[in-house]
């Protein structure tokens, strides 16, 4: 007969394979017509192979939900170009990811923009490692 295990021990076993990064952030002083792109890198440092799915927001000025780009109250997103996020292939091996989020200010005048970010990470073992941005 096969070992079925009871339902503790599954549980026990699928905590461990989802990891929560602490939040990450950066903030860039963007005028009009400037960009920038940010790279959220996250590493196992045990080098085992992981998968991520990572939560992120944009906003200006300050945290707050009316100043999130795209629906924030306080925000004209025409004023705004969001390219991502995406995985970028070229620099993930299966063990480190690159995240990249891109923003131009179109035509807000001189904001501070401020990402926030934290990373759910599926792996084998319980060291997610870091992500920074």
């Amino acid at each position: 007969m096969a070992y079925i295990p009871d339902i503790e021990d599954l549980w026990r076993r699928i905590e461990g394979l989802v990891d929560l990064s602490g939040t990450v952030g950066a903030t860039e002083e963007l005028e009009n017509g400037e960009e920038i792109g940010w790279k959220i890198t996250v590493t196992n440092e045990s080098g085992a192979r992981i998968l991520n799915s990572s939560d992120i927001s944009l906003y200006v000025g300050s945290i707050a939900t009316a100043n999130k780009i795209g629906w924030g109250a306080s925000v004209d997103e025409s004023q705004w170009q969001i390219i991502g996020p995406w995985s970028d292939w070229g620099s993930t091996d299966g063990v480190n990811q690159t995240i990249i989020v891109f923003v131009r200010n179109i035509s807000a005048g001189t904001q501070d923009v401020i990402l926030r970010a934290q990373v759910r990470t599926i792996t084998n073992t319980r060291t997610i490692g870091t992500a920074t941005a």
